[in-house]
């Protein structure tokens, strides 16, 4: 009989090392217990501010802004957006269907603020920038407001742009240049 054959009887004699439950646990109970108690720290703190309604925001800047302008956000017939100066009824920009989504988002978002305390009007949002180079753009109905920095220069440039296209914008050009230098 070769060396790699076994007998039935054979067999029975080799055993595996015996293996306790503790040893083969790839995490330590301390870990474990660690991530559980984080895990329900946060879905406690994200179930609190649903509850409440309220998320942490930072506080309206409280000096006025050196730009501000009233923006319609249109929606045409063949999926473009469109958006318009609300006091002079100048278009700013339009994005074809496919385009803008950073704007579409935003406005969306403001948007389902105004279903969810439910006010449906059509009335404008305030786009406005701050002398601290903050871009906020709000609405006053549903009181919702988006900083716009907290995407990125490259989106928040889009919103920017609605405001130097215009020379309907109320600005103070002393502090328009200020943040221009920063």
């Amino acid at each position: 009989m070769s060396s790699s054959q076994y007998l039935p009887s054979e067999l029975s004699q080799v055993n595996p090392p015996a293996r306790s439950p503790a040893v083969s646990r790839r995490v330590d109970n301390r870990v474990m217990v660690t991530i559980l108690t984080g895990l329900v720290f946060v879905v406690g703190a994200v179930s609190l501010a649903r509850w409440q309604d309220q998320v942490i925001t930072h506080p309206v800047p409280d000096v006025a802004p050196v730009a501000t302008r009233q923006l319609d956000f249109i929606d045409a017939a063949n999926g473009a957006v469109v958006v318009r100066d609300r006091v002079s009824g100048q278009q700013v920009a339009q994005f074809a269907s496919g385009e803008g989504s950073f704007v579409r988002g935003v406005i969306r978002s403001l948007v389902r603020q105004r279903q969810l305390r439910g006010v449906a009007s059509q009335s404008s949002f305030v786009l406005s920038q701050f002398p601290d180079g903050r871009l906020i753009l709000e609405d006053p109905l549903s009181e919702g407001r988006i900083e716009l920095q907290a995407f990125g220069a490259t989106n928040a440039g889009v919103f920017l742009d609605f405001l130097r296209d215009s020379h309907q914008a109320q600005r103070d050009p002393a502090a328009t240049a200020e943040v221009n230098n920063e």
